[in-house]
């Protein structure tokens, strides 16, 4: 809007003079801009005139604006917004490109920006205000705005995709390497305990030869719906390790807690009846657990929890299966 400043200074500095060129000179500028344009006495609000391009913009002609106010054509689609204008005119005596929505004469709307200034015409104070349609650019914020939203979409998806498991729905093996090691600085530096159980299906490899891998899928995901069932905490973290072993996260947990936990969910598995007659052990599906509670206030990483569970489960599956182990690492 360079020009309509240059305008308005124009105005303010000749209006007044006397000399006729210079004022069929103005009338010119003010007809001819792009921008809508308006002048009004300050103190009714009432339009003296308009220029064509005010005409154009809003539906009205010059013979049906002057005269009126802008809130009797409702050129304000929202009168508080004049209120917010007519402040920033009084604070400062000028306003630049300040963004509101404005209606025409056929009901439809569209979005300007305003720049406007008092001046003194013959001794009477005046505003002269220029109105620029922004609508195309705003639609175009809009739709950028709408794009990001949707890149910001695709990409939290994608994320999220990169670490659930897509079976089961749990966390992932990424997910669960990135969360124990969140962990593991958090309660290093609070001193409290962390537990970790990790499970295996008993002789799963049996069950997926005799009811195919469609049942085996099925029956892990039967794994996952006792996990969300039982492991409830909100700072607890499920994740399929591989194939079929899961392992959880429980911290600020004892490892008194952390075995009642393990007990629950062997015997919710026990609980599904889903039958496994190749198993050595039992006619259905059951699961070895291993249980670890560890103080990380003196370890350099996650790696010895992590061996240790590993350890407890197989001395379960190695102790008879469809049972949980316990082991301690603390100062």
């Amino acid at each position: 809007m360079i020009w309509t400043y240059g305008f308005i200074i124009m105005m303010n500095q000749r209006l007044n003079m006397e000399n006729l060129l210079e004022k069929e000179k103005m009338q010119n500028v003010f007809n001819t801009g792009p921008d809508a344009a308006f002048i009004s006495r300050l103190s009714d609000g009432s339009m003296i005139d308009v220029n064509d391009s005010f005409s154009d913009m809003t539906g009205y002609t010059r013979e049906e604006a002057v005269g009126t106010t802008t809130l009797e054509i409702r050129l304000w689609r929202d009168t508080s917004e004049r209120g917010l204008f007519l402040a920033a005119l009084e604070q400062e005596g000028f306003c630049e490109n300040m963004e509101f929505e404005f209606g025409r004469k056929d009901g439809s709307r569209f979005d300007g920006a305003v720049s406007a200034r008092k001046l003194v015409i013959y001794g009477i104070p005046h505003l002269v205000c220029l109105i620029r349609d922004i609508t195309e650019r705003k639609q175009a914020e809009a739709q950028i705005a709408r794009l990001i939203h949707q890149l910001e979409a695709e990409r939290n998806a994608a994320r999220q995709n990169s670490l659930t498991d897509s079976l089961t729905g749990l966390s992932n093996r990424r997910s669960f390497d990135e969360a124990l090691k969140t962990e593991f600085a958090r309660l290093k530096r609070s001193g409290a305990e962390l537990s970790l159980i990790m499970l295996d299906v008993d002789y799963f490899k049996n069950f997926n030869d005799r009811y195919g891998h469609v049942a085996g899928d099925d029956c892990l995901r039967h794994m996952a719906e006792v996990f969300r069932r039982i492991v409830v905490r909100s700072s607890d973290i499920v994740a399929r390790y591989g194939g079929e072993e899961f392992v959880v996260i429980l911290p600020d947990t004892g490892i008194h807690g952390a075995r009642e936990l393990a007990e629950r969910i062997r015997k919710a598995v026990e609980a599904l009846d889903i039958p496994h007659d190749v198993s050595d052990i039992s006619k259905h599906v059951t699961v070895s657990l291993g249980v670890v509670t560890a103080s990380p206030k003196q370890m350099d990483s996650p790696d010895p929890i992590l061996s240790l569970v590993d350890d407890a489960m197989y001395r379960a599956k190695n102790g008879g299966r469809n049972r949980v182990e316990t082991a301690v690492l603390l100062d």
